[in-house]
């Protein structure tokens, strides 16, 4: 399905779009398609940055005479995101819907299935109204949405951070200017299917590890109104990190043996993006952004094969084991191994949690199938993280962390598993709507199936839970040589939990 001549002319009338802009997207059908740069190029031409500038420019213009102008920046960001109380608009506002997981980072309490479906046209009709607003300001060279390119680059454009808010439009304060490429993943993009076959099977697809990472990761680390759901759109960075997304949702999909979903209730999910209902369109549709939306990216080729470097933990906090309380009475909860509490700054911190042998050979049983276990055993058991909170130089965001858990014997960057992922706009919710992003990110509490992970690092045996379980919180910001140490977040403690109720 394809966005009609129809269509097209009817979201022209409404935003009054000129005759020559509504061409270009009919052309579309007949062959002429339009390209979207990489910014590295598109920062090469001065006349379409100057016409990127004014555009946005004066949707910010618009946005100052009326909040809710449906061609004002404040607007299309909203439609995203936004903390303020949305009024009239409330079916219109704060669509944008995330992955959630807590109090379990390994088993999502909602997914969403359409992040990059709904995204794609949300990018167009905000890139036409873009063009609307830069035709008003005086720009006559025709551009197309650029898109950053945060796998080979760095950083944040130039265009975007010269200056100053007074004098470039795209300025915008953020914690960082500048990201650490070679942390993001690029696993998601060897995924097969667009969605998992189930909740349980999150990580087997596309779309959801790639929300989290890499792009939520790029959230997290630029910060700022980028480190925040809610306001994240505010940031004219937010436009060309999704233009990339949205292009590697094309690369991906170009990719052999890979596919979109083919069910009738995904295909006909329907998006729409203002009151009237003249702009909408269907997941189905859009699938395909030349054949549909007219649209194409100078660079659609596979990406390369590519290995993340294994980050070194640059603290290992090895201490004695706690004195560990045991189980109480009447209660069949014990707690085997635990560590002091860790901050989380600059660099990565790994914490080793020392098992008793008592409980190697039970925790390695959890994972092989046999007998149930007899009486006073250990039934289930947990890797608990308790009072995890937003440091004092956390709260505007600039900092990511992965969660992997691996073993401390030199294997670890080959048999690693990712529990999770700490950053203010990845931060583990569990939240309906978005409250939780609306400025404060309360404690949380993560419990995480001990039994899931070991079976992911396939142990053979007990022997290999010797030196106990290893905890990394693996930095995906950068480090600066020289600079003062940081307090991004704040574990209150780390343990492995067990139980010997008896299974039901």
């Amino acid at each position: 399905m394809t966005l009609t001549r129809r269509a097209i002319l009817s979201y022209a009338a409404l935003i009054g779009l000129p005759q020559v802009v509504v061409q270009t997207a009919v052309e579309a059908q007949t062959g002429a398609v339009r390209t979207r740069q990489n910014a590295k190029t598109f920062s090469q031409d001065p006349q379409k940055v100057a016409a990127l500038r004014a555009g946005v420019g004066k949707m910010k213009a618009r946005t100052q005479a009326n909040q809710d102008d449906p061609l004002g920046w404040y607007y299309w960001s909203a439609v995203h995101g936004t903390t303020d109380d949305p009024g009239s608009l409330g079916k219109i506002y704060n669509q944008c819907e995330h992955t959630r997981f807590r109090p379990n980072p390994l088993r999502p309490t909602a997914v969403a299935e359409h992040f990059i479906s709904w995204h794609r046209p949300f990018l167009f009709f905000f890139e036409a109204t873009l063009k609307r607003a830069a035709q008003e300001a005086g720009a006559t060279t025709p551009f197309e949405l650029p898109y950053w390119n945060w796998y080979e680059d760095d950083d944040v454009p130039k265009i975007f951070t010269e200056g100053s808010d007074a004098t470039n439009p795209l300025w915008h304060a953020r914690v960082n200017e500048s990201i650490n490429s070679g942390a993001l993943s690029r696993s998601p993009l060897d995924q097969k299917a667009l969605l998992p076959p189930s909740v349980s099977d999150w990580r087997k697809c596309f779309s959801i590890p790639f929300e989290l990472d890499p792009h939520g990761a790029v959230h997290n680390l630029i910060g700022g109104d980028m480190g925040n759901i809610l306001a994240s759109a505010r940031d004219p960075v937010f436009w060309v990190h999704h233009a990339n997304i949205d292009r590697l949702w094309t690369v991906w999909t170009k990719m052999a043996g890979h596919a979109n979903p083919s069910d009738t209730a995904w295909k006909q999910t329907t998006f729409t993006y203002d009151q009237a209902g003249d702009m909408k369109q269907t997941a189905g549709a859009v699938v395909d952004s030349q054949g549909s939306l007219g649209y194409r990216y100078d660079d659609e080729t596979p990406l390369p094969a590519f290995q993340p470097a294994v980050v070194a933990a640059a603290t290992i906090q090895s201490d004695a084991p706690m004195p560990l309380p045991g189980p109480t009475a009447n209660s069949a909860m014990a707690t085997v191994a635990a560590a002091k509490p860790v901050t989380l700054g600059t660099s990565s911190v790994a914490v080793d949690l020392k098992l008793p042998q008592s409980a190697q050979t039970q925790l390695h049983s959890l994972t092989t199938a046999g007998a149930p276990p007899g009486p006073g055993a250990i039934t289930a058991a947990w890797l608990v993280l308790e009072d995890v909170e937003i440091g004092a130089d956390g709260k505007n965001g600039g900092f990511s962390f992965n969660i992997l858990a691996t073993l401390p014997d030199g294997q670890q960057g080959t048999r690693q598993v990712k529990v999770g992922q700490l950053g203010t706009f990845t931060w583990p919710t569990d939240d309906g709507g978005h409250g939780a992003h609306g400025g404060h990110l309360a404690p949380v509490t993560l419990t995480i199936p001990l039994k899931d992970v070991l079976s992911e690092l396939g142990l053979s045996n007990p022997g290999e839970l010797a030196n106990g379980l290893r905890v990394v919180f693996q930095a995906q910001h950068k480090e600066n040589p020289g600079e003062p140490p940081k307090q991004f977040v704040k574990v209150g403690s780390i343990s492995i939990k067990t139980s010997t109720a008896p299974l039901q």
